[in-house]
């Protein structure tokens, strides 16, 4: 069986897509499978997968000196390993991924590249900004030598969408680009239906924690319901923060106002613990005010967050980006809130549930039952087996 090596310049070794994901699945399937990352110092083999991480941190960004000795040990790592098929989780990989291909290659053996496209990058990434002259001439130089380094890759994977328009405007064949979404997987993900206490109603959010993403006004809006209707209700948030300023707002912000609110602030937590830490909550949300955002749920595949909330029956309140507010309307599985009404309307859904608890299991189960039938990682699995077995049957 054919050997598969999935690198990755930004996610952990146990990450949740790559390894929880397509790496079991892919091992499952027959494949050896090894996974390099550049975030973390450590060597084992995880479930017959083998993990290769190195780190850099010790030295500056200036100058790019780090990104150019991870290049360099991607380089070194990959041609190593000799795999058939490689899998590149970052734009900035795809030149490690063009020198290996070439290593290789000159050495008598044929591989296959694929890149994943799993975030918006070049202009997408700047929505929010007004750029000036420089900036945008250097933002289409690099447009142009994305196109071009985009030529190496075998097939590209997008999970949604609306990541795959960029690689289609360049003119790459729709026959090497799929979607596989990024659903849940149901062996980790089970349904934990909560008992409604009013003394312990708790609110819950995980995945990456910043304002674009909503994190000051789920705070604000707790403290204002807790006000309201006289409760201290539970914030419990799992993941990181994306800056430590925003983290120490929002703990000094709880902590002001702690008679009105209980923060549970857990940290990064593995994926498997997910699950288990979110089995408390009550109501999970997912709020993004971003036109960052808007474009990347532009189309029916949402974040992996809202797949995982309706995995575990609970029922949702999410601002009203299209896949979002599509999925939930669909599925009758939360409450969609525009952002035009500010923190007031996540306080009126909040209120709403907690008056009505007979429909946080009716909308938590209906969650459950949508992912059972179409947003479970078993139907996207099928897709990456797909593309890997016709690599496979190119090299």
């Amino acid at each position: 069986m054919k050997k598969v090596c999935i690198l990755t310049s930004s996610h952990s070794l146990l990450d949740d897509r790559i390894f929880y994901k397509e790496a079991r699945s892919l091992y499952r399937a027959g494949y050896t499978v090894h996974i390099i990352s550049s975030t973390k110092r450590l060597c084992l083999v995880k479930d017959g997968i083998t993990l290769h991480g190195f780190s850099f941190q010790i030295f500056p960004y200036r100058f790019g000196f780090r990104h150019i000795l991870n290049c360099l040990m991607f380089i070194y790592l990959g041609v190593k390993e000799k795999a058939d098929i490689y899998h590149f989780h970052e734009p900035e990989l795809l030149i490690a991924a063009g020198i290996i291909k070439l290593a290789l290659l000159i050495s008598g053996k044929r591989i296959a590249i694929i890149h994943e496209i799993r975030d918006f990058y070049l202009s997408e990434a700047f929505l929010d900004s007004r750029l000036n002259r420089c900036q945008k001439t250097a933002l289409s130089i690099k447009i142009y030598w994305d196109k071009m380094i985009h030529r190496i890759c075998d097939h590209i994977i997008g999970v949604e969408e609306s990541k795959i328009e960029r690689p289609l405007s360049y003119g790459i064949s729709p026959q090497k680009i799929t979607v596989i979404e990024n659903y849940v997987p149901l062996d980790l993900f089970h349904e934990y239906s909560k008992q409604f206490d009013p003394q312990n109603f708790v609110l819950g959010y995980s995945g990456g924690l910043s304002f674009l993403r909503g994190i000051d006004k789920l705070a604000n809006a707790c403290v204002l319901f807790g006000k309201k209707v006289n409760i201290r209700p539970m914030l419990l948030l799992a993941g990181r923060f994306s800056s430590n300023e925003e983290e120490k707002q929002i703990i000094e912000y709880c902590k002001n106002n702690e008679q009105f609110v209980n923060l549970k602030f857990l940290g990064w937590i593995d994926h498997t613990e997910v699950p288990v830490r979110l089995a408390e909550v009550d109501i999970c949300f997912a709020l993004f005010y971003s036109k960052r955002y808007d474009k990347v749920f532009s189309t029916n595949a949402g974040p992996i967050k809202l797949y995982e909330y309706m995995a575990l029956g609970k029922p949702i309140i999410a601002t009203n980006a299209y896949a979002l507010e599509h999925t939930i309307n669909n599925a009758q599985c939360g409450i969609v809130v525009d952002p035009e009404g500010g923190v007031e309307a996540i306080v009126d859904a909040i209120e709403f549930y907690f008056k009505n608890p007979e429909r946080l299991l009716q909308d938590g189960r209906n969650g459950r039952l949508a992912v059972e039938k179409y947003f479970n990682w078993s139907i996207a699995e099928r897709k990456l087996f797909d593309v890997y077995k016709k690599l496979a049957c190119t090299i």
